[in-house]
């Protein structure tokens, strides 16, 4: 396959190095992103002096923007994928060289954003490889489509990776002072007491 070989003309290297600037790439859905904060949290614990952007729709930043792992937030537009199109390639590198980051953590298997972070020149680049598309990657963790495995624990397993060691978290979606008090006036308005369950069987 052209990603197999774009993968052997790009070599992987050690990683010994202490990012200044770190860019966290999980662009699209809030699932997706409520899933990723396992990977962050454990980012910011692996590098607790590194400051941390992430990468991810306008429509979904407004649930981590207060995420105390998290420093700044990269919009990368209202598009799932913003490298689809050549223009938002384009876009998103100039994005991501405009950051002066020196590390790149990716959490997806498209072989466009594994090409994006590359144009990029950011020095170290992680991210998933799934049957050679992470050949953009200079740590690439191996993902086998065939094995069942949860997201999550895939992107613990990419931190791992770039700590050296193993690392756990959970994902967690701390929730702003803000939004708990608006939660608790309409609470009050339906007349709604504790105990009580909130569910939402439905999604994207």
């Amino acid at each position: 396959m052209i990603y197999s070989a774009l993968a052997r003309l790009l070599p992987t290297r050690p990683i010994a190095v202490e990012p200044r600037r770190i860019v966290f790439i999980r662009p699209c859905c809030i699932g997706d992103a409520v899933m990723a904060t396992a990977a962050l949290s454990a980012l910011r614990e692996v590098f607790p002096q590194a400051h941390i952007t992430w990468a991810l729709g306008s429509w979904s930043a407004s649930a981590v923007e207060h995420h105390p792992a998290l420093d700044a937030i990269l919009d990368t537009g209202a598009d799932d994928m913003p490298v689809r199109s050549p223009a938002g390639m384009r876009r998103f590198v100039r994005q991501l060289r405009a950051g002066d980051y020196d590390m790149a953590v990716a959490l997806l298997r498209s072989p466009l954003m594994s090409l994006a972070v590359y144009l990029s020149g950011i020095p170290v680049r992680a991210g998933l490889d799934s049957l050679g598309r992470g050949f953009g990657y200079n740590l690439r963790l191996p993902v086998d489509p065939k094995t069942r495995q949860h997201e999550s624990e895939i992107y613990l397993k990419l931190i791992s990776a770039l700590a050296g060691r193993p690392v756990q978290a959970w994902a967690n979606l701390p929730v702003s002072p803000t939004a708990k008090a608006s939660i608790a006036r309409r609470l009050s308005a339906a007349h709604i007491s504790s105990p009580y369950i909130v569910a939402h069987p439905g999604g994207g």
